[in-house]
């Protein structure tokens, strides 16, 4: 590892807040027009059919429904009772409930949390940890910052429990990795120790809710290194304003994570660029130390959302080019699956998990070559 790389510091997201325009009930209140412009980049779009293609799909629909959906049964979208479910709306923007009609994830999944650390003792929290590490100078692995908590919760806080919140990823476990002191920041050294740590050690996600503007090979082959195990990386783009690249998120094996608002705009302050991947919500309801939750904004909670997701999308997700990893099948899914709502610089679109999970659903079924 390189001196530079152990002398760079990185600057929490979550530092940022006290000027992010974002009111308590999380109103984007400086959205400009063009954070709602029209979409530039290429992503997977379905093709438009014909009037003589619809009428032709109709009639082969008619003819076979019976027999291509025997056994087929839809349900109400699942409403969890957790007592402040109603006030996360990006949970009901990406369509979570709906996913978790398909699956509620599974505790063998685990999505490594690399950040100031979370509060073990949280309700919402205590039960899914399955292990703490530390990487910095601090004596512990608690949080003191408040914000690897805050994260943590959106990710995969404990689910359908009467209590607080949701988390992203249901039934989906967490591991603990301490890459950021108790003032919110860190060098990159600590965060390249964590990355392959959590690689080695069976992380299937790991979610980078920070960063720094300066480049770092190290670091990037720390990225890599993660995703030949077959881990899925998901990193924040930045809250500064502008499409300058900022690491790790700019790295290719990096799902890079802008934050839109509850009308589906760019929030002002969130990264944007051609680098960027897909954007998720960027203001959420969460866990905080200490048995409390608050609300916050920023990329840095836009990220566990797709953190979550990918937690998710292991329990659905097959290797279908037999490489014996999941991680790109997971990857592929999630942009596939992303809602194009007319916004330039953010990848793909916003996030959806249910079209997700219904890609990677669609993906394990078979259909016999006579029914085709």
């Amino acid at each position: 590892m390189s001196q530079l790389s152990a002398l760079l510091l990185v600057t929490l997201f979550s530092s940022m807040i006290a000027s992010i325009p974002i009111s308590a009930d999380c109103i984007n209140t400086s959205a400009k027009p063009e954070n709602c412009s029209e979409k530039t980049q290429a992503c997977p779009e379905a093709v438009n059919p014909t009037i003589n293609d619809l009428a032709r799909i109709k009639t082969e629909i008619l003819e076979n429904v019976e027999i291509r959906n025997k056994g087929y049964a839809a349900k109400a979208a699942e409403v969890p009772d957790d007592v402040n479910y109603g006030k996360q709306w990006g949970l009901a923007k990406v369509q979570a409930s709906q996913a978790w009609n398909l699956s509620h994830g599974s505790s063998v999944i685990k999505i490594a949390i690399l950040d100031s650390g979370i509060d073990s003792s949280h309700p919402e929290l205590a039960s899914k940890i399955t292990v703490n590490k530390n990487f910095t100078e601090s004596n512990t692995t608690e949080d003191k910052y408040g914000h690897g908590t805050f994260v943590a919760g959106i990710a995969a806080a404990e689910t359908n429990n009467k209590l607080g919140i949701a988390g992203m990823g249901y039934n989906v476990s967490l591991m603990n990795v301490k890459v950021l002191g108790d003032n919110g920041g860190g060098s990159y050294a600590w965060i390249i120790r964590g990355i392959i740590w959590a690689a080695d050690n069976g992380a299937n996600v790991i979610n980078l809710s920070m960063g720094g503007d300066i480049d770092s090979k190290d670091m990037q082959e720390a990225v890599d290194y993660a995703w030949s195990k077959g881990v899925v990386i998901v990193a924040a783009s930045g809250n500064n304003g502008n499409s300058k690249p900022y690491y790790p998120a700019y790295y290719n094996r990096c799902i890079a994570v802008a934050a839109t608002d509850q009308n589906d705009c760019r929030y002002s302050f969130s990264d944007f660029g051609s680098w960027v991947s897909v954007a998720a919500p960027g203001c959420s309801f969460s866990t905080m130390p200490g048995n409390s939750y608050e609300t916050m904004g920023g990329t840095s909670m836009a990220s566990p959302y797709v953190a979550g997701l990918a937690g998710l999308a292991f329990t659905m997700a097959k290797d279908n080019n037999d490489d014996g990893k999941r991680n790109d099948e997971i990857f592929d899914a999630i942009l596939k699956g992303c809602d194009d709502v007319g916004v330039s610089g953010i990848g793909c679109g916003r996030i959806n998990a249910y079209r997700t999970m219904s890609i990677l659903y669609k993906s394990r079924i078979t259909v016999p070559a006579n029914l085709l």
